[in-house]
């Protein structure tokens, strides 16, 4: 294993991706020809592949996977482990923590590309035009049978995870469950419930019984809270039959800013604000403020995730020796009793762009060792490691199940948190390419986390979610600056909405100014993509 490469954000004079690059790769045959030339042909059977042999070494450009412990991913168990099982060595280009756009358009800008690229920067098809990227839909069948196999057994997948022009560049992380596509909700004090004898509500309406209750008869000065953005509020406009932001109604992209359901979402905001059921800070609100509000008692709801909330909050009440504080993920609220919720866009799709992927790089000498390096994380050994980690180090095999270390057994072995100690050796609370095993959730969430996470799955979303689109390097120029002003615009003006500084009879007078903005091209521009999507 060698030395890492730093890129460091001292050289961040950056060329921006229109200049880089050589011309797009005609046919990735040439690619896979190469490969073979270059490393021999090999058996597609998973069982006679790994560790591959002849002293295989890639490059690989990939964050630090475990930054709180290590400051090289040589150092990192997991990826030691990988090394050794593949039969690769592999020299890592890494970056400084938070810097990773910069660094990224500077190794795009040197033209220099490591073989094997990880990140979620730039869409596959902007690098690919721009000669950064392999086409890989003849070597993925053949170097990748493993990921190759899911895909036809899924052809769900398949369709997001492949170009509009049917082809394959990338290797995801592939979610399987629904507790792991939807991992963010309501979140509300279940000992107020309790102490209220009041039930979990479901509705808009009983939403606004129990905000009453609380700021009434609890003297709560914060009933709901959410943090300082507009989309925090979602999961309350979701009732409403609308998203802020792009969704679709059979094959019809909307933009929910638009639609006249709209008014009644903000009307309902306003009234709560005005009532004092909204938080008064909402505007300026923190993570560290929202935390310090729940643990003080001041705030009874919000919307949050299951770890970095609900998780954390439970946590740190106990260690408090606070022995009433008690939280519960309560269900997406719909307008109607009965009702299924539809329109909540945090849910994802098996494959979610919003992951990084890798890809293999124009610049790759060994196309056959990258694609049977990343192929691994689609065998069973392989999303074993990536899932678990190791097997006597970080899980134990009980009764045929495997079982990894407890919360307990790792602060008194290691010294670390459950959630460090799980990126040393596994990906599972990160990503990469692979398929996410739902099984650590059992050894690695609450009850109170799992039930969230149930009850967060059960809805209609991806009816009305956008897919992962593909747009051009020309339509995304052109969407993005159209964007950029808009979401501007839309995140001052919902604030005055709701602060009532701007009168609510002046929506329809909003909503014409962000038509005038360019928002229907922007529409059409979605509207484009996802004809193309639904033709995949």
């Amino acid at each position: 294993m060698k030395t890492a490469k730093a890129i460091t954000a001292a050289l961040l004079t950056v060329a921006i991706l229109s200049g880089c690059g050589s011309q797009p790769q005609k046919s990735s045959n040439a690619g896979s020809s190469g490969a073979s030339s270059a490393s021999g042909a090999a058996s597609s059977s998973t069982g006679s592949v790994y560790p591959l042999q002849g002293g295989k070494k890639l490059t690989y450009w990939v964050g630090v996977t475990a930054p709180n412990n290590a400051t090289s991913n040589d150092d990192i168990p997991l990826w030691q482990e990988l090394q050794k099982r593949t039969g690769i060595d592999i020299e890592f280009s890494t970056f400084v923590s938070g810097q990773e756009k910069e660094a990224f358009n500077l190794m795009l800008a040197s033209g220099e590309y490591p073989d094997i690229i990880e990140s979620k920067q730039i869409e596959t098809g902007t690098l690919f035009s721009k000669g950064i990227i392999m086409d890989l839909t003849d070597i993925i069948p053949k170097y990748s049978p493993n990921y190759y196999k899911y895909l036809q057994e899924h052809p769900d997948v398949m369709k997001q995870v492949k170009s509009d022009d049917s082809k394959l560049m990338l290797y995801p992380l592939i979610r399987e469950d629904p507790r792991q596509m939807t991992t963010t909700g309501p979140i509300i004090r279940k000992d107020w419930l309790d102490k209220l004898n009041i039930q979990e509500p479901e509705t808009i309406a009983e939403w606004e019984a129990m905000l009453t209750a609380f700021k009434e008869k609890l003297n709560c000065p914060i009933p709901l809270g959410t943090r300082a953005s507009t989309t925090t509020t979602n999961f309350i406009a979701s009732a409403f039959n609308i998203y802020l932001g792009f969704y679709q109604e059979d094959g019809n992209v909307k933009y929910g800013y638009l639609e006249p359901a709209f008014k009644d979402y903000l009307t309902t905001m306003s009234s709560w604000y005005k009532k004092g059921l909204y938080d008064k800070n909402f505007a300026s609100a923190s993570k560290e403020t929202q935390d310090a509000n729940f643990l003080s008692g001041k705030q009874g709801s919000t919307f949050g995730a299951a770890g970095g909330q609900l998780g954390t909050w439970m946590s740190a009440a106990k260690s408090n020796g606070d022995t009433t504080f008690n939280l519960v993920g309560a269900k997406l609220p719909v307008s109607k009793k009965g009702d299924t919720p539809a329109y909540y866009d945090i849910t994802q799709f098996q494959y979610s762009n919003g992951n990084p992927w890798a890809m293999i790089s124009t610049k790759c000498k060994d196309v056959e060792a990258a694609a049977r390096l990343l192929d691994y994380g689609y065998t069973e050994e392989g999303k074993k490691l990536l899932n678990f980690g190791i097997e006597g180090k970080s899980y134990n095999v009980v009764n045929g199940e495997i079982v990894p270390l407890s919360e307990q057994e790792i602060k008194d072995k290691f010294n670390m948190t459950q959630s460090d100690f799980r990126k040393m050796y596994a990906r599972s609370s990160d990503s990469g390419p692979f398929v996410l095993d739902p099984h650590f959730m059992k050894y690695t969430q609450t009850p109170t986390q799992l039930d969230a996470l149930a009850k967060w799955g059960q809805n209609d979303n991806l009816k009305h979610k956008m897919p992962p689109l593909t747009l051009s390097p020309e339509e995304s120029t052109e969407f993005s600056s159209i964007m950029a002003d808009i979401k501007t615009y839309n995140d001052e003006m919902i604030v005055k909405f709701i602060m009532g500084v701007e009168p609510l009879s002046n929506i329809e007078k909003y909503q014409a100014t962000v038509k005038s903005m360019g928002i229907d091209k922007a529409i059409k521009i979605q509207q484009g993509a996802l004809d193309r999507y639904n033709k995949r």
